[in-house]
């Protein structure tokens, strides 16, 4: 039986376009699932205390803010901040032997998430399921949003003094990094994959093959040189007629009658160590629609039922 999962929810928009991510963790642990007649909080998912920490004042909340260069370093400072505390949280809950699932948040936190996981596991795989290649470094990002370049962070392509918790680098090795669903993108991003080695399944390879053959694929692939991988799910992955509440969305993303059959119990993957899901914005929800897809998605990951109370 492996060990109880513990959330660990930082609400930190400040390395996206629209910050509404910043509400993503409180909104989805503090929720009921609206497909259930119980009134199950998400949060009791985990037996243990979540590690929640809000890094916007809700109630004078600015979703939008500028990304010309002033405001950047203005970003960056809270960006910094959540990163640190994202990191010491996985830390925590990694030392004391637990699962840790990373909730978002902007997908910037993801270079804490794996930063820790990478001190505490030394080497492992990784497979980014995101319709964007998050691959900027500060020297070709068209938008200064911190949020497209967390990848080449961890691939040891970031400005030095983002992350100042670790001194690792790189965090992940291009040959244990593996992309699933990719279809919006800049030409640097991918020239820097390309030229690193890195495997990605483009959306036009993943409709052609099916999922599930990418995926199991992508699963032999992470773990060739390494006895344990995570996954980093930016919800933006999904088509956005069926998850609408995400920031950046691209059209003929993936489905969930699709994906949601691998995911099924995933949790007791000996292999896996750690799940993230990130990019999650309340604000740009339709009728809970994304709501109610990421507790099928916890649902689905954990081993339960579907069926509806």
């Amino acid at each position: 039986m492996k060990q109880d999962i513990v959330f660990i929810g930082t609400g930190s928009g400040w390395g996206a376009r629209d910050m509404g991510t910043g509400k993503g963790p409180h909104t989805l642990l503090n929720s009921v699932d609206p497909e259930a007649s119980s009134r199950q909080i998400f949060s009791s998912f985990s037996p243990y205390n979540v590690l929640l920490k809000n890094f916007h004042d809700f109630e004078n909340f600015t979703p939008l803010f500028p990304l010309d260069k002033e405001a950047s370093l203005i970003r960056k400072s809270y960006v910094k901040q959540a990163l640190t505390h994202h990191y010491e949280a996985m830390k925590t809950v990694l030392t004391k032997k637990l699962f840790p699932v990373a909730i978002g948040g902007d997908h910037s936190l993801a270079i804490a998430t794996w930063s820790a996981v990478n001190h505490h596991h030394g080497v492992f795989g990784l497979i980014w399921i995101d319709a964007h290649l998050d691959a900027h470094t500060s020297s070709t990002t068209p938008s200064n949003a911190i949020h497209g370049m967390p990848v080449a962070h961890l691939l040891g392509y970031g400005e030095a003094g983002l992350a100042t918790f670790s001194d690792r680098r790189p965090i992940i090795l291009p040959q244990n990094l593996v992309y699933i669903g990719a279809r919006s993108f800049e030409f640097e991003e991918k020239e820097l994959l390309t030229r690193l080695g890195v495997k990605i399944y483009f959306m036009d390879e993943v409709n052609a093959r099916g999922f599930s053959a990418v995926f199991q694929e992508a699963k032999k692939i992470v773990i060739k040189n390494t006895p344990y991988y995570g996954i980093s799910l930016d919800i933006d992955a999904f088509d956005p007629i069926e998850v609408p509440g995400t920031g950046a969305k691209e059209p003929k993303g993936l489905k969930e009658i699709e994906v949601f059959p691998n995911f099924y119990n995933l949790r007791q993957d000996p292999y896996l160590i750690c799940f993230e899901i990130v990019e999650f914005n309340p604000d740009l929800d339709k009728g809970e629609k994304t709501l109610s897809f990421l507790w099928r998605l916890t649902k689905t990951f954990l081993g339960q039922s579907l069926h509806h109370e």
